[in-house]
């Protein structure tokens, strides 16, 4: 299931993908896991659904699943499609509470939403995070931290 809702992903069909878990919901079984969840974000986010996908994490949240770091990138790239800057460092900031390793994927999502709500200094702050981190800077994220500060003044 989870190669079809990547597939749904990679076509933004994101209400296809949410159809598919909330069936897979119904059947009950083990089919439904953190796995499928953040498919489904990601199908959401891809399809300029970013609600959807907050909602999804949060109701991964709520049955109790054991949120991973690819739960949390998929969270806060939904954060940037809503320009919600805060909340985006707020899931950053609770992953690392969670002992969860943030990666290039991670920090590139969260340097993006944080710009995108035009904060340039926050930004520039999980940029060097990044850096501090190990987790090695990429042409993405080092233009989204560039394209921050154009933005922020």
């Amino acid at each position: 299931y989870v190669a079809l809702l990547s597939a749904y992903a990679g076509g933004s069909c994101w209400s296809s993908a949410v159809e598919v878990l909330r069936k897979l919901e119904a059947e009950g079984g083990d089919k439904v896991d953190v796995t499928t969840f953040s498919a489904a974000m990601t199908a959401c986010e891809r399809g300029h659904a970013w609600q959807q996908s907050l909602h999804l994490f949060n109701s991964m949240r709520k049955g109790g699943l054991k949120l991973d770091r690819v739960a949390f990138n998929a969270a806060i790239s939904a954060c940037g499609k809503g320009h919600l800057s805060t909340r985006a460092s707020e899931l950053l900031v609770e992953m690392k509470r969670r002992t969860l390793t943030a990666d290039q994927i991670t920090y590139t999502a969260a340097i993006t939403a944080v710009s995108a709500g035009a904060h340039w200094r926050s930004a520039l702050d999980v940029f060097q995070s990044m850096k501090a981190s190990g987790a090695k800077p990429s042409l993405l994220s080092a233009n989204a931290a560039l394209g921050a500060c154009k933005w922020g003044g």
